[in-house]
């Protein structure tokens, strides 16, 4: 299950770098590395909300399903606040030009 997911990790990064080949030629290498950069470090620090805050919230729950009702509120509030930074600072980093999609 592991390899499938990475294997579809891999063929969706480069569908969308091809999908948006041109919008990735109007920036310059330091938009790109500031880009790359921020998209790893969102993806790190909501892993870690998720992952340490879900379990820290909602793990000596005895209920299951209100652990797993936490657990996918934390998961909610995670995108919502880490998709409007990241939105906020790809406009920041590439001068409006990213996010398109």
């Amino acid at each position: 299950m592991d390899i499938l997911m990475t294997i579809m990790l891999i063929i969706i990064t480069i569908y969308k770098i091809l999908k948006n080949r041109k919008i990735i030629k109007e920036l310059t290498k330091l938009q790109i590395l500031g880009v790359i950069i921020t998209y790893l470090m969102t993806i790190f620090l909501m892993f870690i909300c998720v992952y340490y805050g879900g379990n820290w919230i909602g793990g000596d729950l005895s209920n299951l399903f209100v652990r797993k009702l936490i657990q996918i509120i934390v998961i909610i509030i995670t995108l919502i606040l880490f998709g409007s930074v990241l939105e906020k600072t790809l406009k920041k980093i590439t001068n409006g030009v990213l996010p398109k999609n």
